[in-house]
Order: C-alpha cells, then structure tokens, then sequence
C-alpha cells in the first residue's frame, strides 16, 4: 500500500472512529460474504457503523485517540462495530443473535470499548441486556403514568360509588 492510501485509510478511520459512543471488535474468520452483508445491512439499519481494518493503521488511530488500551485487541481480522452510546443496545443485541445463530462459532468477540473503558470478550452479554433508549422512555413513561392511573381509578370509584347510592336511593323511593 502506497504512502498515501495509508494516510488516506487513517484519515477514514479517524473520521469513522471519533466520535463513536461504543466500539465492539469481532473476529469475522470463517464468516461468509453473504452473511456477512446481511450482518453489515442489519447493523446499518439500527444506526452502528461497520467496518474492516488494517490492524497496523487501526493502531496509529487509536494511539492519536489516546485508546492506547484498545491496541491489544487489534489482532488478526477486525471487524469493527461503532456507533452511538445509545444504540449500544441494540447493536449488540444483533451481534448476539447472530452468534446464537451460528453457536457461536462465527462472530466471537474480542473486546468492547464502552463509555472510555475497554471490556473483556467475556463481557459481551451484558451489552447484549443493555435497553435500547426508546425501550427507557417507555419504562420511565409507565413509572410516572403509574400514580397517575391509580389516581384516576380511585377517583372514578368514588363518583361510581356516588352514583350507585343515588340510584338505589331512586329505586327504593320508586318501589315505595
């Protein structure tokens, strides 16, 4: 690879790289090209970035970075799957099934760098629990309607309960 291409592929990782929220490295040994784009378009589709590297290239980026850590994944292929912290989730929750797919045998995964701090392969399943933010918003939203509803049917029983003495009240008056 000439000077320039090399620069020119450091130059695309720096811009694909900086200002991700997670970065989830796998091994894609042994995965074929059809899978392989259905992994890529799956993973597109939630919002992750996906992408091969040049180990020795992926290593100047992250050095420039200050992910000195990161450099001991970078071994054999790397696939790498980057996006934003919120997505997190749900990126992980794909790579998850896909490995569940393929018992495993496809996909391993060397090492998560979340939030500034870079986590061990055996790790992995806890990103894969992770809620996705709209999954939040709806646990939050129930928390708070939750009052608000028993509000609502304590107020209504009592009206209800009005309602009943009056209307027995009305049918004793008219049977008498």
């Amino acid at each position: 690879m000439l000077r320039k291409q090399k620069e020119d592929r450091i130059e695309r990782y720096e811009q694909a790289l900086a200002d991700v929220g997670y970065i989830v490295f796998v091994d894609p040994s042994g995965v074929n090209i059809r899978i392989m784009d259905e992994l890529r378009q799956e993973l597109v589709n939630v919002g992750a970035r996906v992408m091969m590297l040049k180990n020795t290239l992926a290593r100047i980026v992250f050095s420039r970075q200050g992910r000195e850590e990161i450099c001991s994944l970078l071994m054999g292929p790397s696939l790498v799957v980057a996006g934003e912290e919120s997505e997190m989730g749900r990126s992980a929750r794909l790579l998850a099934q896909y490995r569940k797919d393929y018992r495993d045998a496809l996909f391993a995964v060397k090492g998560v760098w979340y939030q500034g701090k870079l986590y061990p392969a055996e790790d992995f399943h806890l990103f894969a629990t992770l809620p996705t933010k709209e999954e939040i918003q709806a646990r939050l939203l129930n928390v708070l309607q939750s009052p608000l509803r028993r509000i609502a049917v304590v107020l209504s029983e009592a009206d209800t309960r009005f309602v009943r003495v009056l209307r027995q009240r009305a049918e004793n008056s008219a049977s008498e």
